[in-house]
Protein backbone atom coordinates (compact mmCIF):
# COMPACT_ATOMS: atom_id res chain seq x y z
CA UNK A 1 0.00 0.00 0.00
CA UNK A 2 1.55 3.29 -1.05
CA UNK A 3 1.60 6.26 1.50
CA UNK A 4 -0.51 8.78 0.86
CA UNK A 5 0.01 12.36 2.09
CA UNK A 6 -2.82 13.84 4.92
CA UNK A 7 -3.37 17.37 6.02
CA UNK A 8 -1.63 16.72 9.04
CA UNK A 9 1.40 15.51 7.49
CA UNK A 10 1.56 17.94 4.71
CA UNK A 11 1.20 20.35 7.60
CA UNK A 12 3.95 18.54 9.42
CA UNK A 13 6.09 19.39 6.17
CA UNK A 14 5.51 22.83 5.94
CA UNK A 15 5.86 23.28 9.45
CA UNK A 16 9.27 21.35 9.61
CA UNK A 17 10.78 22.32 6.57
CA UNK A 18 9.72 26.37 7.11
CA UNK A 19 11.93 26.48 10.59
CA UNK A 20 15.01 24.69 8.81
CA UNK A 21 14.69 27.01 6.01
CA UNK A 22 14.16 30.16 8.16
CA UNK A 23 17.62 29.08 10.38
CA UNK A 24 19.63 28.00 8.02
CA UNK A 25 19.08 30.96 5.72
CA UNK A 26 19.07 32.97 8.69
CA UNK A 27 22.74 31.80 9.96
CA UNK A 28 23.99 31.98 6.00
CA UNK A 29 22.84 36.02 6.64
CA UNK A 30 24.40 36.49 9.83
CA UNK A 31 27.77 35.48 8.50
CA UNK A 32 28.02 37.06 4.92
CA UNK A 33 28.40 40.54 3.52
CA UNK A 34 25.88 41.61 1.03
CA UNK A 35 26.80 39.92 -1.88
CA UNK A 36 24.48 37.63 -4.04
CA UNK A 37 24.37 34.56 -1.99
CA UNK A 38 23.52 36.87 1.05
CA UNK A 39 20.59 38.09 -1.19
CA UNK A 40 19.42 34.29 -2.40
CA UNK A 41 19.83 33.42 1.27
CA UNK A 42 16.97 36.57 2.30
CA UNK A 43 14.96 35.19 -0.76
CA UNK A 44 15.49 31.09 0.97
CA UNK A 45 14.31 33.19 4.36
CA UNK A 46 11.40 34.61 2.62
CA UNK A 47 9.77 31.11 0.97
CA UNK A 48 10.49 29.19 5.07
CA UNK A 49 8.56 32.53 6.10
CA UNK A 50 5.78 31.35 3.48
CA UNK A 51 6.30 27.60 4.27
CA UNK A 52 5.29 28.47 7.94
CA UNK A 53 2.53 30.06 6.71
CA UNK A 54 1.19 27.55 4.50
CA UNK A 55 1.65 25.23 7.56
CA UNK A 56 0.00 26.83 9.90
CA UNK A 57 -3.08 27.67 7.68
CA UNK A 58 -2.72 24.18 5.95
CA UNK A 59 -7.13 22.96 6.42
CA UNK A 60 -8.23 26.53 5.84
CA UNK A 61 -5.82 26.66 2.83
CA UNK A 62 -6.76 23.57 1.32
CA UNK A 63 -10.34 24.41 1.30
CA UNK A 64 -10.32 28.34 0.29
CA UNK A 65 -7.26 29.16 -1.05
CA UNK A 66 -5.08 26.01 -2.48
CA UNK A 67 -3.36 28.05 -5.10
CA UNK A 68 -1.61 29.84 -2.37
CA UNK A 69 0.71 26.28 -1.90
CA UNK A 70 1.33 26.22 -5.83
CA UNK A 71 2.33 30.05 -5.48
CA UNK A 72 5.23 28.97 -2.78
CA UNK A 73 6.24 26.06 -4.35
CA UNK A 74 6.65 27.75 -7.14
CA UNK A 75 8.79 30.49 -5.53
CA UNK A 76 10.74 28.15 -3.88
CA UNK A 77 11.78 25.70 -6.88
CA UNK A 78 12.54 29.32 -8.65
CA UNK A 79 14.85 30.57 -5.65
CA UNK A 80 16.84 27.13 -5.59
CA UNK A 81 17.34 27.40 -8.98
CA UNK A 82 18.19 30.46 -9.30
CA UNK A 83 20.28 29.72 -6.24
CA UNK A 84 22.27 26.48 -7.69
CA UNK A 85 22.84 28.30 -10.98
CA UNK A 86 24.07 31.29 -9.17
CA UNK A 87 26.77 29.31 -7.47
CA UNK A 88 27.42 26.99 -10.29
CA UNK A 89 28.54 30.20 -12.47
CA UNK A 90 30.35 31.84 -9.79
CA UNK A 91 32.08 29.45 -7.72
CA UNK A 92 32.32 26.00 -9.84
CA UNK A 93 29.24 23.24 -10.50
CA UNK A 94 28.61 21.56 -7.72
CA UNK A 95 27.17 18.26 -7.78
CA UNK A 96 25.61 18.03 -4.53
CA UNK A 97 23.67 21.21 -4.80
CA UNK A 98 22.35 19.57 -8.73
CA UNK A 99 21.07 17.06 -6.45
CA UNK A 100 19.30 19.18 -4.40
CA UNK A 101 17.40 20.92 -6.66
CA UNK A 102 16.43 17.47 -8.59
CA UNK A 103 15.55 16.53 -5.29
CA UNK A 104 13.48 19.68 -4.91
CA UNK A 105 12.24 19.34 -8.29
CA UNK A 106 10.59 15.64 -7.38
CA UNK A 107 9.15 16.94 -4.46
CA UNK A 108 7.84 20.07 -5.47
CA UNK A 109 5.74 17.77 -8.33
CA UNK A 110 4.51 15.34 -5.00
CA UNK A 111 3.23 17.83 -2.95
CA UNK A 112 1.55 19.64 -6.11
CA UNK A 113 -0.24 16.23 -6.23
CA UNK A 114 -0.53 15.87 -2.61
CA UNK A 115 -2.29 19.35 -2.55
CA UNK A 116 -4.51 18.96 -5.57
CA UNK A 117 -6.07 15.37 -3.98
CA UNK A 118 -6.11 17.02 -0.89
CA UNK A 119 -8.14 20.14 -1.58
CA UNK A 120 -10.24 18.73 -3.74
CA UNK A 121 -11.49 16.17 -0.54
CA UNK A 122 -11.32 19.04 2.04
CA UNK A 123 -13.59 20.93 -0.76
CA UNK A 124 -15.90 17.85 -0.92
CA UNK A 125 -15.86 16.88 2.90
CA UNK A 126 -17.45 20.41 2.95
CA UNK A 127 -19.76 20.72 0.87
CA UNK A 128 -23.51 19.59 1.20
Amino acid sequence: MAMRETPRSLRAYFLFIGVLVVLGAGLEVTRRSFDIVSWLSIARMLTGFAYLGLGLFTHRLLRTAPQAFYYVLVANLFVVTLGTVVVAAYIDVDVPALLGLSLTGIITVYLFNSVRRLSAEARSATTP
